[in-house]
């Protein structure tokens, strides 16, 4: 009797599947034949649930299609865990149905069937169907799954063929569709185009030469509407001035002739070309008017007419001062020559001057430091206080003799850049407050006062401290020298600039003060504010000219503010 129920429930499975397959070609959505053959799969073995996953042939995954017993995110889950543990694998290694069981988390058995769909382009998708203990399938089952999962995957495959041809006949419907609309309107298009240039354009029929279409400048430019000049013979209108060029098929820019309807000719500039339309021959002829051209070219001949004879008078005239040109460069390349002839013996002779204040200084020097001794010795043991007077009388006129060399040697070893220069990080402080000590006591002896405003503490530049205390030295005399009432002062200050810190040294005093016009002229040699034998003041100008110079060579800097009458403020400033 169970044999015989077996081969019964056999039959009507068969007989399902058979039915199955003959009603999906009255079905047309492919989800309906999907959710049957679903169902189907549940009924021949009583599943839990069952689910469809689909391959995708461009990434090889799998992806969910549809399922019963179970939601989308559930069946996602099951089947992640069925790869993870080979059970997937092993179905698509054996291509067939494939009965898996595997312990879950609560330590329950679970038994699946993984049925692969392999149509005949290959492998469509998986069917994974969890059954019940109680419902384990023998071999006949399993063959029909095998069966009905072939007959399911051919299915599934002509469904996605027929939606294919489907979508792309649609598409190439809607292409047609769309091809044919851009062609209405380019062709529109390209006719207001045509219509909206500035050059005559004809389409002309080779085989009778007549006009078939014609833009709206050509109609302008003949004088006349479009309807007028269809059918109309092209050489009614178009004439070419060169009869080989008429002769020939293609013309490209040649000149011609257009006969406008009132019968008036206007020069244009043509352009014919052969073209071939559905299998018709045409010229298409293109025309610009170039009258107002011709007639800008006529005068634009008269004009080089004219320009030539401008251009021969200008060349005659060119040739005579070029003459009177070539006399005069003549005579500066001699002037310049001169010059630099001049310019040598000057330097030569001012070589010559330096060498000469140098040689004589030291004649000079060498017998005053011995007046000089001499005569503060005698000055000491003399008695008698008129010839003490004397003796210092001369000691005072040879110690301004004596600084006068001094002044005279330094400045041509200046000039002939021998001066001994030696740059080293020098405290300026201490120089400072020596030429302070230094010039005190001359200052109170003339009843006058030097204040020093210079702060303790060290402040360290790059200089040669024996240039510094001359320049110093100089800038001090001369305050001494000019200042009748008051005094001078002296000070430092030190302020931020940029990245680097300058330091200024101001000598001021109350003195005689300076002109505008004389204050570049007191520091060039031999200079003073008031010159020749009606000056007022001792000295040969070279105390400023020195200290300049000094200044520089330590890589500073001088500066003069002068007011005549209130005196005048001599700025040192040194970068560091």
């Amino acid at each position: 009797m169970n044999i015989i129920q077996a081969n019964i429930d056999h039959e009507n499975a068969l007989k399902r599947i058979s039915d199955f397959y003959i009603s999906t070609f009255d079905k047309r959505a492919r989800i309906e034949v999907i959710d049957s053959g679903l169902n189907l799969f549940n009924d021949l073995i009583d599943c839990k649930n069952v689910s469809l996953f689909f391959l995708n042939k461009e990434t090889f995954d799998f992806n969910y299609m549809a399922s019963l017993g179970h939601n989308e995110q559930t069946a996602v889950i099951l089947f992640e865990q069925l790869t993870e543990r080979g059970g997937i694998t092993k179905c698509l290694e054996a291509e067939k149905a494939v009965l898996y069981q595997y312990e879950d988390y609560l330590l329950n058995n679970r038994h699946f069937f993984m049925i692969p769909l392999i149509g005949t382009f290959g492998l469509v998708g998986i069917i994974v169907a969890e059954i019940n203990d109680d419902h384990l399938t023998d071999q006949r089952q399993t063959q029909q799954l095998d069966h009905f999962a072939i007959i399911f995957a051919l299915i599934i495959e002509n469904h996605n063929l027929i939606q294919e041809l489907q979508d792309e006949k649609a598409s190439n419907e809607e292409r047609d569709t769309i091809r044919q609309t851009v062609i209405v309107q380019s062709t529109i298009d390209l006719k207001k185009i045509l219509d909206s240039v500035h050059i005559g354009i004809m389409l002309v029929n080779v085989s009778d030469q007549k006009i078939v279409d014609v833009n709206a400048m050509a109609a302008i430019m003949i004088g006349t509407n479009k309807e007028r000049l269809l059918d109309q013979k092209i050489n009614k209108y178009l004439y070419s001035l060169n009869p080989i060029t008429a002769a020939n098929k293609h013309v490209d820019n040649h000149e011609g002739l257009l006969k406008k309807e009132n019968g008036n000719l206007i020069s244009i500039l043509r352009r014919s070309a052969r073209v071939d339309i559905n299998n018709e021959k045409f010229y298409l002829e293109s025309f610009i008017d170039i009258s107002e051209r011709k007639l800008m070219e006529d005068e634009l001949q008269k004009s080089h007419f004219k320009l030539e004879q401008r251009v021969e008078e200008r060349t005659i005239e060119l040739r005579k001062a070029n003459l009177e040109l070539s006399a005069e460069i003549h005579k500066r390349i001699k002037a310049e020559s001169d010059l630099v002839i001049a310019r040598d013996k000057a330097e030569e002779s001012n070589r010559l001057k330096s060498a000469l204040l140098a040689n004589m200084s030291h004649e000079f020097r060498t017998p005053l430091v011995s007046i000089l001794g001499f005569s503060e010795m005698l000055e000491q043991d003399l008695e008698d206080d008129e010839q003490k007077l004397m003796m210092k009388n001369v000691y005072s006129s040879g110690h301004r003799l004596l600084k006068t060399l001094d002044g005279v040697l330094n400045l041509s070893q200046l000039q002939t850049n021998t001066y001994p220069v030696a740059i080293e990080k020098t405290e300026i402080i201490g120089l400072l407050e020596k030429q302070f000590i230094k010039f005190s006591p001359l200052f109170e002896e003339k009843k006058l006062s030097l204040k020093n405003n210079i702060e303790p503490g060290p402040i360290n530049i790059n200089l040669d401290p024996g240039l510094f205390s001359t320049a110093v030295g100089n800038i001090l005399d001369n305050a001494l020298k000019y200042t009748e009432s008051g005094g001078a002062a002296l000070n430092i200050f030190i302020t931020p600039k940029n990245e680097k810190t300058l330091v200024t040294i101001s000598i001021s005093d109350t003195g005689i003060g300076i002109d505008p016009k004389d204050q570049e002229m007191i520091f060039e040699e031999f200079r003073q504010t008031s010159e020749g034998f009606t000056r007022n003041y001792e000295g040969c100008g070279l105390g400023l000219t020195i200290a300049k110079r000094m200044i520089e060579l330590n890589n500073g800097s001088i500066f003069l503010e002068s007011t005549p009458g209130k005196g005048s403020n001599f700025t040192i400033q040194f970068s560091v």
